[in-house]
């Protein structure tokens, strides 16, 4: 069977080609066009990604997922906030109790932009002036929270640290000389 020849295209005259505008060439289509993909990918990762489970712990250490503590402080922090801190976390860190067989958990309750104390008296100006902050940006309405919107993740990771480590006076395990660390959703009654 034989191939029918190759013809050749004739180029198309100018009178047929598309007039181009100032302004309106390929660049500004392509910087429009992977605008408008990152949004539809960030869209639909939004809406396939998999949801957290409000049961489960947004972080715990130890674990396989950080190196260290403060890489898991700032990581849960960081998730709460990209969850939109709709609800509050109970934030809990054990260590070392008064005897080697004993052990100390203490805990802080982030709710929205508002961090207190769940079970022991913190004095907040204190704190603040010792860890290095502006008492008076973190005042909050009632004496015994504090409003932290103004602090960045990092910030607010090195204030809790200095609060349970400092101010609580936690120690490490003997073994590990470690602490550990979970931060939990507040279950609703």
């Amino acid at each position: 069977m034989k191939k029918p020849p190759n013809q050749a295209l004739e180029p198309r005259s100018q009178a047929s080609r598309p007039v181009r505008k100032k302004g309106h060439g390929r660049a500004a289509w392509d910087r429009g066009s992977s605008l408008m993909l990152g949004k539809m990918l960030n869209f639909l990762r939004r809406l396939f990604s998999p949801k957290p489970d409000p049961n489960q712990p947004l972080v715990e250490y130890p674990s396989d997922e950080f190196r260290s503590i403060q890489e898991a402080l700032s990581s849960g922090l960081v998730r709460y906030r990209e969850q939109g801190e709709a609800r509050p976390v109970d934030i809990r860190w054990q260590g070392q109790g008064g005897r080697l067989d004993s052990y100390l958990i203490r805990e802080l309750r982030l709710a929205g932009s508002v961090l207190s104390a769940a079970e022991v008296p913190i004095q907040w100006d204190v704190v603040c002036r010792e860890a290095g902050f502006d008492y008076a940006r973190l005042k909050a309405e009632r004496p015994c929270d504090l409003n932290i919107d103004s602090l960045s993740t990092d910030e607010l990771a090195e204030l809790i640290e200095f609060v349970f480590v400092k101010h609580l006076a936690m120690q490490p395990w003997n073994d590990s000389r470690d602490f550990c660390l979970g931060i939990e959703y507040v279950n609703s009654a």
